[in-house]
Formats: C-alpha cells, sequence, structure tokens
C-alpha cells in the first residue's frame, strides 16, 4: 500500500503501468501490412527491437522479398528505371531476395543487409534465337547492376526498419504518458472518487 503519495508520485510510479506487456504488438500488426503491400514478406518472430535511450537502440527484421513479389516490390519503389535488367527477371519471377540481420548483438538497422538469390537466372547459348539473345542481354546487364540494386534494396529495408523503430518509441511515449497512465490507473479503480484516493493513501495535490 502506498504511504501518502500524491497524484503525481503515483503516475510516476505507476508510469510503466501499460507497457508492462507485449505493447508493441499493434504497431508490429502494421508494420508487417505495410511491408506486404510493398512486396516485403516478414513475420512478428522476424522483428527485433530495443529502446529507446541507450547506444545501439533500434530495430530490424529479416524477411523475404519473393520472386512472385518482385516485380511489385520494384513498382512500389520506384525501380524499374536504373535497374532494367533487374526489373527484366522481376517480371519473369526468376530471383527473390532475402533480408538478413549481420548481428546477434545489435538489432538496429544497420545490421541488416539483403541477399539476392539469382541461382534461377542463366545465360543461353542463343544461337540466333532473338528472344534468348534479349534474355543474355538483360542477363549481362543484371550482373552489371547487381550491386548498386544491392546496395538500393538495403537501404529501403533500412528505412523501412528506421521508421518501425520512431512508431515503437511513438506508440511507447503514448502509453506512459500522464493522461494514458492515469486513464489506466482510473480503470483499475486507483484513482476510484467514492473513496476518494483514501485506500491508497493518495493526496488530492
Amino acid at each position: 500500500m502506498n504511504s501518502d503519495l500524491s497524484k503525481t508520485e503515483i503516475i510516476d510510479k505507476y508510469r510503466h503501468f501499460n507497457v508492462d506487456h507485449d505493447w508493441w504488438e499493434y504497431v508490429y500488426e502494421d508494420f508487417i501490412r505495410t511491408l506486404e503491400e510493398k512486396g516485403i514478406s516478414v513475420t512478428s518472430n522476424e522483428i527485433q527491437f530495443t529502446g529507446f535511450f541507450s547506444q545501439g537502440d533500434g530495430a530490424s527484421f529479416t524477411g523475404t522479398i519473393h520472386k512472385s513479389d518482385m516485380k511489385r516490390f520494384m513498382d512500389a519503389h520506384d525501380l524499374a528505371e536504373g535497374y532494367e535488367g533487374s526489373y527484366f527477371f522481376a517480371k519473369l519471377e526468376e530471383f527473390c531476395v532475402l533480408v538478413e540481420r549481420t548481428s546477434s548483438h545489435y538489432c538496429h538497422s544497420n545490421t541488416m543487409q539483403i541477399y539476392i538469390d539469382d541461382s534461377q537466372i542463366l545465360a543461353f547459348d542463343a544461337d540466333g534465337d532473338v528472344r534468348e539473345e534479349i534474355y543474355n542481354v538483360m542477363y549481362d546487364e543484371f550482373n552489371t547492376e547487381q550491386a548498386g540494386f544491392e546496395n538500393k534494396v538495403t537501404e529501403i529495408c533500412r528505412g523501412y526498419a528506421d521508421k518501425l523503430y520512431r512508431d515503437l518509441y511513438e506508440e511507447y511515449e503514448y502509453l506512459t504518458s500522464d493522461a494514458l497512465v492515469v486513464e489506466a490507473l482510473e480503470a483499475n479503480g486507483i484513482f476510484d472518487k467514492q473513496d476518494e484516493g483514501e485506500e491508497y493513501g493518495i493526496r488530492s495535490n
């Protein structure tokens, strides 16, 4: 039982009342849904974050841009122009991207890197076949632009992770705000006006 605490002191004492459970689940759900719309498949188990007031805090995720979603991903991020080879094979659904994490100690966005699985893309011995010659030209283009494409996709994925971290921080700040803490405590009877807080030793000031 609290001893003659002010309302302000009670709020501070129970500051983390709303975040003593998996409060981030709704933020995760919105994030997963947004990425799915952009062609990136992620599950809640593939998301990690630490926060919010230490050096190295941040968020990251692992996941997949499946072959069937590669064109949608490139369209959503305006990557057709400048990466013509990649777009050619994205339309053919012949490569995918794996989003990976490079550190087991930290989980901020800079620990993220992508890996392109292009094992299905093989050059032809064209023998004068125009379609195969075009394929081979685009194959060369794909290989030429691959490093730049990897960097761009990594930048995009890290950007999403940084946005997730900002959203998590905003939700945390909201849930630990005075107004939300008071609302939660009132719902649990701690600021019950009928007993004027006497049961909890709360002063009115």
